[in-house]
């Protein structure tokens, strides 16, 4: 992943990638189309629901986010994708590189630099 979409905040990484996808968010907090444009994914293997008292936070699984295009895209991956396609999908809802940040943890919950992109090369023989 390159270095700027990263998140590197070792302290409290989830918080550094929700406050880099809703910036500004007690001054939009009735502002629906702030919400709309924005949402932290993740795959949809032991996805955590995590509340904030004063901050209400979209996220969807990346799965339900297909069809979706968004200026502010958080990527949070515990673990590597587990399905064909599945990478592509959530790095390609974001209209521009500006508005991507990648959260990625190793498998000792260590902030990381890669992850696996799952292909299934039989889909592919079939082509």
């Amino acid at each position: 992943m390159p270095d700027d979409v990263l998140v590197k905040d070792v302290a409290d990484p989830i918080g550094s990638i929700t406050s880099s996808i809703y910036p500004d968010f007690l001054e939009n907090l009735g502002n629906p189309v702030y919400y709309k444009q924005r949402a932290i994914l993740a795959p949809t293997h032991k996805f955590q629901r995590r509340q904030y008292l004063i901050a209400v936070c979209f996220g969807m699984t990346i799965n339900k986010s297909q069809g979706q295009s968004l200026a502010h895209v958080g990527l949070f991956l515990p673990k590597p994708v587990f399905s064909h396609g599945q990478l592509y999908v959530a790095l390609s809802r974001v209209t521009s590189k500006k508005g991507l940040k990648v959260l990625i943890l190793d498998k000792d919950q260590e902030l990381s630099t890669t992850t696996k992109n799952v292909v299934y090369k039989e889909v592919l023989h079939q082509l």
